[in-house]
């Protein structure tokens, strides 16, 4: 319940920086932003495990915008739900696979630059995959897009992969270390300088998915501590970003998670197949005057 209300109180600063903007589309993301999600309705219901409760958001009024933090919380949630889903029933069906976690990166760049930035990053990321397919032991992968902030306002993009792989990857003639993946990356990428990349072998049990790393990958594209520190930097990773996918699948992966419906949770924030839950109703109501919310029991509405 605190995470809301922060991120409600982010995104009433967001919505404060679109509108100073006089752009008309700045001025109606604003608007959107200002009014989303003022009120929850949810079930309450324990865990299996250790009898916590649980929350399931049954009905909001998201506002869809991209840079809305309440509205990102949201796609990442079913983001994580679809994926935990789908991957769960891969690695029942598939349990010799393994996973392994590239971190790829590009130098800083203005964020005015951006977009030609994440064309050159997509570019390569492409040849990679086709660099690697290539080997016996590559078979799918999930890819998340996250920007960060520098101090100096640069924009920061990197890839955090999750790469699905056999046994034979570890094998002493298929393994690649960290500075086989940095020369990989450099030439895919086509970049003058060595990039910084780590890969890391993701440890899970036999038939299990590795939960850590699947929370490490799908995350917020641009933390909120970022969209609210400055104006003119939101208003540009605004245009410089739009239409970029945040989350990608290929390979097997794709099997088991739509890239369809990752797409229709970007765009719509909904996948068509929602279920209602059990549980006992309860609703929160944003306070403008105490800026949080207000928990109330009760039927939802």
């Amino acid at each position: 319940m605190d995470n809301l209300g922060a991120l409600k109180r982010d995104s009433i600063r967001v919505a404060g920086f679109y509108s100073l903007s006089d752009r008309e589309d700045f001025q109606q993301y604003a608007e959107r932003i200002l009014n989303c999600s003022g009120h929850f309705d949810f079930r309450l219901e324990p865990g299996q495990v250790d009898g916590r409760m649980f929350a399931h958001i049954q009905r909001a009024s998201w506002c869809r915008c991209r840079w809305c933090p309440l509205c990102q919380y949201a796609r990442i949630s079913k983001f994580r739900a679809r994926n935990f889903k789908g991957l769960t029933r891969l690695m029942a069906d598939n349990p010799d696979l393994c996973w392994i976690f590239p971190t790829l990166t590009i130098r800083n760049c203005e964020i005015g630059d951006l977009r030609s930035q994440l064309r050159l990053m997509s570019a390569g990321y492409h040849r990679l995959v086709r660099t690697l397919s290539r080997r016996p032991w590559l078979r799918g992968y999930l890819r998340s897009l996250e920007v960060t902030r520098s101090e100096l306002g640069l924009a920061h993009p990197h890839y955090h992969v999750l790469l699905l792989v056999s046994s034979d990857y570890f094998q002493n003639d298929q393994f690649l270390k960290t500075e086989d993946w940095v020369n990989l990356w450099r030439r895919s990428a086509r970049l003058d300088y060595q990039p910084y990349t780590f890969v890391r072998k993701v440890f899970s049990r036999p038939h299990q998915l590795p939960i850590k790393a699947l929370l490490e990958v799908i995350k917020y594209s641009v933390k909120p501590a970022d969209l609210t520190d400055d104006a003119d930097w939101l208003y540009e990773l605004t245009d410089q970003f739009h239409r970029q996918r945040s989350l990608t699948v290929g390979g097997l992966v794709s099997n088991y998670v739509s890239q369809r419906q990752l797409d229709k949770i970007e765009s719509e924030m909904k996948t068509g197949d929602e279920q209602n839950q059990d549980g006992l109703p309860c609703s929160l109501h944003w306070n403008y005057r105490r800026e949080k919310y207000d928990f109330c029991w009760g039927a939802l509405s």
